[in-house]
């Protein structure tokens, strides 16, 4: 994870099994809101899914035009 004033964004290994043609990682940003991600993501027809731990934070992932998985996670605290 790095962090500054206003910006998180986590680098970690991607999921084996998800084919990828930029390498090995995925990259997140921490939001303040998802439902702003989502529309924006609806806005400009880039395809996404969901998913809510029920607990501690909701996340949708979707991919660049390189294949690179990238997400935005939005903590529940």
């Amino acid at each position: 994870m790095l962090e500054t004033t206003g910006l998180t964004i986590g680098i970690h290994p991607k999921d084996e099994n998800e084919p990828t043609t930029s390498g090995t990682l995925s990259i997140g940003f921490m939001v303040d809101e998802i439902k702003d991600e989502t529309t924006l993501l609806d806005r400009n027809n880039i395809k996404f899914d969901s998913e809510d731990d029920g607990k501690s934070w909701l996340d949708i992932h979707f991919k660049d035009l390189d294949g690179t998985i990238l997400y935005f996670v939005q903590p529940k605290w």
